[in-house]
């Protein structure tokens, strides 16, 4: 009998420590929990719901939102295939393609020099990543600042008469060139980062055995480095595709909202008209702009499938 006492108080411990562990596990994910069940999945199945939608008169006092089918999707077609859409899109794969060949390309050689430990790499770690960490509004207004007054200034010191880079006369393409400078100079810092850390989980006993065979540094980074770090740089290249449809260039820092380029994140962002009071939203817009985000959504989830699983497929193995 003292036996089975004994056992039944160890039984009842055990449970009370379960119950402990439970109500403390609960506690540290209810929070997290709850604003992942509000801010994503409220408001991502609200906007969706919204984009079939219509703002209407309910009563003689009275207005509110209802069902209008397929109606607000004829608008956004013609936002994302008109002449609007396809100047956004046009401006969006010219980023695109600048930040995969360039940005991306001289962070790739930044970040091997780092990982190599070469002369002054933590020094140059440091400085790379200082943009990053300065708000973008604030750095938008220091890059403002540098190719307009600065640069107008700098080169009255040669004397040549110039305007600046942003300024009103510009061309749109020299404003896109300019934006463009600003976006990968902003995020070359985090790629650089990204990729050394990548690196330095490359096993070093590989990169010994290689240079015991002869292997030069160019050959160690296209037949080591590279297809050590391929599950970065396919994740970074997925990020950048969509980031045609989605990304705003920080155009909203520099130029508020009155930006001269145009792109799909920033069309968005500004036409939410998100700096509005409340009383002041324009309620009919919002089921358009669901609707434009929603086919910009199913455009982008095929693509961006499809490419991951050619990088997975046709990309190069460790093996």
């Amino acid at each position: 009998m003292r036996g089975i006492q004994t056992e039944k108080n160890c039984d009842k411990i055990i449970n009370y420590r379960r119950r402990k562990q439970i109500i403390f596990y609960a506690s540290l994910v209810a929070l997290p929990l709850l604003q992942f069940c509000i801010f994503y999945f409220y408001v991502n199945f609200s906007s969706i719901f919204l984009g079939f939608q219509e703002y209407t008169k309910l009563g003689e006092m009275q207005m509110g939102y209802t069902f209008a089918g397929l109606k607000n999707f004829s608008v956004a077609l013609d936002v994302v295939f008109g002449p609007d859409g396809l100047e956004m899109l046009k401006n969006s794969s010219i980023f695109f393609v600048v930040r995969i060949c360039v940005g991306y390309g001289l962070a790739l050689f930044f970040s091997f020099y780092i990982y190599k430990k070469y002369f002054a790499s933590e020094i140059f770690r440091v400085f790379l990543f200082l943009p990053s960490i300065i708000s973008s509004i604030i750095f938008g207004f220091i890059f403002k600042y540098l190719v307009n007054d600065f640069y107008v200034a700098f080169m009255e010191l040669f004397g040549q008469k110039v305007k600046g880079l942003l300024a009103v006369t510009a061309s749109a393409e020299q404003k896109l060139g300019v934006v463009i400078f600003y976006n990968i100079w902003v995020s070359f810092g985090i790629s650089v980062l990204m990729f050394s850390n990548s690196m330095g989980g490359i096993d070093e006993s590989i990169v010994e055995s290689a240079h015991l065979d002869g292997t030069n540094l160019i050959q160690e980074m296209w037949f080591i480095t590279l297809p050590c770090i391929w599950g970065t740089l396919s994740s970074f290249f997925i990020v950048s595709l969509t980031g045609i449809f989605t990304d705003g260039m920080s155009l909203h820092s520099i130029f508020g909202d009155s930006a001269p380029v145009k792109v799909f994140g920033y069309y968005l962002y500004v036409s939410a008209n998100h700096a509005l009071p409340y009383d002041q939203v324009d309620y009919l817009s919002l089921p358009k702009i669901s609707a434009v985000g929603l086919v910009i959504t199913f455009i982008t989830v095929p693509i961006t499938l499809t490419v991951r699983h050619l990088l997975d497929r046709f990309g190069p193995s460790t093996d």
